[in-house]
Protein backbone atom coordinates (compact mmCIF):
# COMPACT_ATOMS: atom_id res chain seq x y z
CA UNK A 1 0.00 0.00 0.00
CA UNK A 2 2.84 2.39 0.87
CA UNK A 3 4.57 1.70 -2.47
CA UNK A 4 1.34 2.46 -4.32
CA UNK A 5 0.92 5.77 -2.47
CA UNK A 6 4.49 6.76 -3.23
CA UNK A 7 3.98 5.91 -6.89
CA UNK A 8 0.79 7.98 -7.09
CA UNK A 9 2.47 10.90 -5.30
CA UNK A 10 5.45 10.71 -7.67
CA UNK A 11 3.20 10.72 -10.72
CA UNK A 12 1.17 13.69 -9.43
CA UNK A 13 4.31 15.65 -8.54
CA UNK A 14 5.83 14.99 -11.97
CA UNK A 15 2.59 16.04 -13.67
CA UNK A 16 2.41 19.29 -11.67
CA UNK A 17 6.02 20.19 -12.41
CA UNK A 18 5.65 19.63 -16.15
CA UNK A 19 2.27 21.36 -16.29
CA UNK A 20 3.66 24.47 -14.59
CA UNK A 21 7.22 24.54 -15.90
CA UNK A 22 6.59 27.55 -18.16
CA UNK A 23 5.36 29.56 -15.16
CA UNK A 24 8.04 28.73 -12.61
CA UNK A 25 10.46 31.56 -11.76
CA UNK A 26 13.46 30.50 -9.72
CA UNK A 27 15.07 32.63 -7.04
CA UNK A 28 17.86 33.41 -9.50
CA UNK A 29 15.69 34.61 -12.38
CA UNK A 30 14.61 38.20 -12.77
CA UNK A 31 11.48 39.73 -14.16
CA UNK A 32 12.78 41.76 -17.11
CA UNK A 33 11.33 45.08 -18.19
CA UNK A 34 8.83 45.04 -21.01
CA UNK A 35 9.98 47.05 -24.02
CA UNK A 36 7.13 49.54 -23.55
CA UNK A 37 7.86 50.31 -19.84
CA UNK A 38 8.12 54.04 -19.16
CA UNK A 39 8.56 56.08 -15.97
CA UNK A 40 4.85 56.86 -15.65
CA UNK A 41 2.36 55.46 -13.19
CA UNK A 42 0.07 54.02 -15.91
CA UNK A 43 2.98 52.24 -17.59
CA UNK A 44 4.24 50.84 -14.29
CA UNK A 45 0.73 49.73 -13.33
CA UNK A 46 0.12 48.01 -16.67
CA UNK A 47 3.56 46.45 -17.07
CA UNK A 48 4.69 45.72 -13.50
CA UNK A 49 2.07 45.95 -10.76
CA UNK A 50 -0.86 44.29 -12.56
CA UNK A 51 0.99 41.32 -14.11
CA UNK A 52 3.58 40.80 -11.35
CA UNK A 53 2.16 41.98 -8.01
CA UNK A 54 -1.64 42.09 -8.24
CA UNK A 55 -2.16 38.36 -8.68
CA UNK A 56 -4.20 35.87 -6.65
CA UNK A 57 -2.65 35.44 -3.22
CA UNK A 58 -0.61 38.62 -3.51
CA UNK A 59 -1.46 42.34 -3.58
CA UNK A 60 -5.14 42.06 -4.49
CA UNK A 61 -8.17 43.27 -2.57
CA UNK A 62 -8.50 39.87 -0.86
CA UNK A 63 -6.26 39.85 2.22
CA UNK A 64 -3.34 41.85 0.73
CA UNK A 65 0.05 41.55 2.45
CA UNK A 66 0.62 44.55 4.72
CA UNK A 67 -2.67 45.98 3.45
CA UNK A 68 -1.04 46.97 0.14
CA UNK A 69 -3.43 46.65 -2.79
CA UNK A 70 -1.75 47.03 -6.20
CA UNK A 71 -4.70 46.39 -8.48
CA UNK A 72 -5.61 48.93 -11.14
CA UNK A 73 -7.69 51.73 -9.66
CA UNK A 74 -6.43 51.07 -6.11
CA UNK A 75 -2.64 51.03 -6.35
CA UNK A 76 -1.92 54.76 -6.52
CA UNK A 77 -3.95 55.64 -3.41
CA UNK A 78 -2.31 52.72 -1.57
CA UNK A 79 1.21 53.82 -2.48
CA UNK A 80 1.87 57.54 -2.76
CA UNK A 81 2.45 59.36 0.54
CA UNK A 82 1.07 56.39 2.49
CA UNK A 83 3.17 55.11 5.38
CA UNK A 84 4.28 51.50 5.11
CA UNK A 85 3.03 49.01 7.69
CA UNK A 86 6.62 47.73 7.94
CA UNK A 87 8.58 50.97 8.25
CA UNK A 88 8.41 54.62 9.23
CA UNK A 89 8.93 55.38 5.54
CA UNK A 90 6.13 56.08 3.11
CA UNK A 91 5.55 53.36 0.55
CA UNK A 92 6.22 56.00 -2.11
CA UNK A 93 7.70 59.32 -1.04
CA UNK A 94 6.98 61.52 -4.05
CA UNK A 95 10.25 63.00 -5.33
CA UNK A 96 12.48 60.77 -3.19
CA UNK A 97 12.94 57.17 -4.31
CA UNK A 98 15.77 56.51 -1.87
CA UNK A 99 13.35 57.11 1.01
CA UNK A 100 10.49 55.15 -0.54
CA UNK A 101 9.79 51.80 1.10
CA UNK A 102 8.77 50.19 -2.21
CA UNK A 103 12.27 50.74 -3.64
CA UNK A 104 13.89 49.31 -0.50
CA UNK A 105 11.61 46.24 -0.75
CA UNK A 106 12.27 45.73 -4.45
CA UNK A 107 16.03 46.06 -3.93
CA UNK A 108 15.97 44.00 -0.69
CA UNK A 109 17.81 46.93 0.88
CA UNK A 110 17.87 46.17 4.61
CA UNK A 111 14.66 44.14 4.38
CA UNK A 112 13.25 41.03 2.76
CA UNK A 113 12.82 41.53 -0.96
CA UNK A 114 9.76 41.56 -3.17
CA UNK A 115 8.57 39.61 -4.95
CA UNK A 116 9.18 36.67 -2.59
CA UNK A 117 10.18 34.41 -5.50
CA UNK A 118 12.31 35.74 -8.34
CA UNK A 119 13.46 39.32 -8.59
CA UNK A 120 12.39 42.32 -10.58
CA UNK A 121 15.26 43.50 -12.78
CA UNK A 122 17.25 46.57 -11.81
CA UNK A 123 16.02 48.26 -15.02
CA UNK A 124 12.40 47.93 -13.82
CA UNK A 125 13.32 49.15 -10.33
CA UNK A 126 15.22 52.09 -11.84
CA UNK A 127 12.13 52.97 -13.92
CA UNK A 128 9.92 52.92 -10.81
CA UNK A 129 12.54 55.04 -9.01
CA UNK A 130 12.57 57.54 -11.90
CA UNK A 131 8.77 57.85 -11.70
CA UNK A 132 9.04 58.50 -7.95
CA UNK A 133 11.89 61.00 -8.39
CA UNK A 134 9.85 62.84 -11.04
CA UNK A 135 7.12 63.47 -8.46
CA UNK A 136 5.17 60.18 -8.56
CA UNK A 137 2.36 61.76 -10.57
CA UNK A 138 -0.80 59.82 -11.34
CA UNK A 139 -1.41 59.92 -15.10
Amino acid sequence: MLDRNILILSILTTFCIYACEDHIVSDCETVSPPAQLRATFRSIQDNVFSPTCAKAGCHTEVDPPEGLILTSGKAYSNLVNVQSNQSILNRVEAGDSENSWIIKKLRADGTSGMPPVGRISSAVIDTIAAWINNGAEED
